[in-house]
């Protein structure tokens, strides 16, 4: 049986410019292993190469023994190990402003907008600070001096 002119199906209409939303859980990184990004790391600061070579002979080897620990670990493990004399976190997100001056001025220039970051416990003196995106770590910077208040990048007391 034909449609009669007023029975004529109509097409529905989408939204232009949209798509539809997926729902994730902000907090799903936690259950993943991290990965880690060095194509923002600030090898031309004082943070940078002359940091890593001077506290550390064979810095390199230091660093990537201690990010392959950090490999078999979930993002949650990471977050919950605890140590130091608080035995609070040893790693964990930082607000950028707690940084130094100095520290902050530098991830300005190289335009790391994030208002936190996130400070990967190397060992007791050593850290390497980056920008958490999902499971991966943009690793920024790192600090071999954060048990001298002089010369570390964090801002103690703050």
């Amino acid at each position: 049986m034909a449609r009669s002119k007023q029975e004529k199906a109509k097409a529905k209409k989408l939204p232009s410019g949209e798509s539809p939303r997926i729902a994730v859980d902000p907090d799903s990184y936690l259950t993943k292993k991290p990965v880690w990004r060095f194509s923002d790391f600030d090898w031309d600061s004082e943070w940078g190469y002359a940091s890593c070579s001077c506290r550390i002979q064979n810095i390199r080897n230091h660093i990537e023994k201690h990010l392959a620990s950090f490999e078999t670990m979930t993002w949650n493990e990471i977050l919950k190990a605890s140590g130091g004399r608080s035995s609070g976190n040893n790693s964990h997100h930082i607000e950028k402003n707690k940084f130094k001056a100095s520290v902050q001025k530098r991830l300005n220039e190289n335009k790391i907008l994030s208002d936190t970051l996130f400070s990967l416990r190397l060992d007791a003196g050593t850290r390497l600070y980056g920008v958490r995106e999902g499971r991966c770590l943009r690793i920024v910077f790192f600090d071999p001096f954060h048990k001298d208040k002089k010369l570390c990048a964090y801002e103690f007391g703050s």
